[in-house]
């Protein structure tokens, strides 16, 4: 089972014109509110609906962005990106780059990347000082993306890159099946508890994340190149799928443990790496004064309730129709 925590209060933010890419997808939307208390300027190819604190500025990636679309920020946040178009990224973020480096203006540079940039590491624990190994398309284009500012970002300016693992909230996807599998088919998930019982289960808050970009934006301005994990504890599958039976008032199913040593013999099967104790540090970022906004247990306790609440909608159009 997850361990049970209590929220932490966090009194109201406030700061610079923050400008955002990636505002309307999962991450984006929950930082947006975040971030209600700044001046934020959304950046996109189409408008979005837009609160009291935002104004929109269109934005394509895939072009040479025009002078003047950055006039007025101080500090970006960067999540876009395009899961269709590969390594056309490298460019979009090339674009981006160039448009940042001509804006004097902007102090500092947040740019969200993932852990799988790490790709078939052995390590036990994965930390920032461990070698990147990426293996498929999607992990070394993320890398090449981190490596672009790294390499081209103006020295005045701070980088900080994020590397959470998988984000978990309402409105994303990571968690779904196996919420569905729990609730809704038993069968499948009792096999799957038993076959992937010591899998471990790289999650992060979405809230979590969110509150990581809210410490890196409100430092001074160092000129500095910092790279962070955010991940939270590392979670067995059978831990994580108890733990979501649990929140819906339901009792563990029944199985037994795989030992653990069948989990790489399972991954080279399903052409995935799987090490039953390795873990996600986010020591360094918890050393630099961040603290958890939310528990792990009720991230997840949250996503069940929207997942339930969805299948309740969904329960009522199919009777009305």
């Amino acid at each position: 089972m997850i361990d049970r925590a209590v929220d932490r209060e966090t009194g109201d933010a406030s700061g610079p014109t923050v400008a955002v890419t990636g505002g309307t997808g999962f991450v984006g939307s929950h930082l947006r509110v975040a971030l209600r208390e700044n001046p934020v300027v959304l950046l996109g190819r189409r408008e979005p609906g837009l609160g009291e604190n935002e104004r929109w500025v269109r934005m394509d990636m895939a072009e040479q962005i025009p002078p003047g679309t950055l006039d007025g920020c101080e500090e970006l946040c960067h999540l876009a990106y395009a899961a269709n178009e590969g390594g056309e990224n490298v460019l979009y973020n090339q674009h981006l780059l160039d448009a940042v480096n001509a804006q004097p203006n902007i102090r500092r540079v947040i740019l969200i990347s993932t852990t799988s940039v790490y790709g078939a590491s052995d390590a036990r624990v994965v930390d920032e000082m461990t070698p990147c190994r990426p293996e498929g398309d999607y992990e070394k284009t993320k890398l090449a993306c981190e490596t672009v500012w790294r390499e081209g970002l103006r020295r005045d300016c701070d980088l900080i890159v994020l590397r959470p693992s998988q984000v978990i909230g309402p409105g994303g996807k990571g968690l779904l099946n196996l919420i569905r599998d729990a609730l809704h088919r038993p069968v499948v998930a009792a096999i799957k508890r038993s076959l992937l019982y010591h899998r471990p289960l790289h999650l992060v808050a979405v809230r979590n994340v969110v509150t990581a970009v809210r410490f890196c934006l409100d430092g001074p301005p160092k000129g500095a190149r910092e790279t962070y994990v955010v991940s939270d504890d590392h979670q067995s599958y059978a831990a994580v799928q108890d733990t979501v039976r649990c929140i819906a008032g339901r009792r563990p199913l029944p199985g037994f443990a795989m030992p653990p040593w069948t989990l790489p013999l399972l991954g080279t099967l399903v052409r995935r790496r799987f090490i039953p104790e390795q873990k996600f540090s986010s020591r360094k970022l918890r050393e630099a004064g961040f603290e958890d906004e939310v528990s792990l247990f009720d991230e997840v306790k949250r996503l069940v309730q929207s997942v339930e609440k969805a299948g309740d909608r969904n329960l009522m159009h199919n009777s009305s129709s």
